[in-house]
């Protein structure tokens, strides 16, 4: 005799409850990302102007002061 036509019982698997982050992590996390944004800002400005000052040829002279390659090559 064959079992194709009987229907068996197997228990469902228990669903598990999505995780929910909790309001201290979440404020956690927002500041965590705006402290990142500000840096990620500061850090595009920062190197894109080092940047620039370096193609267009000009370094910091010893006080501070900007001035071109060949007035740095007398120094």
């Amino acid at each position: 005799m064959s079992d194709d036509n009987i229907i068996k019982f197997e228990r469902p698997k228990p669903k598990q409850e999505p995780r929910s982050v909790g309001p201290m992590q979440r404020k956690a996390l927002t500041w965590l990302a705006l402290i990142a944004g500000l840096f990620l800002v500061w850090a595009y400005y920062h190197f894109r102007r080092a940047a620039e000052l370096a193609l267009k040829g000009s370094v910091h002279a010893p006080g501070g002061k900007l001035i071109s390659r060949a007035a740095a090559s007398g120094l």
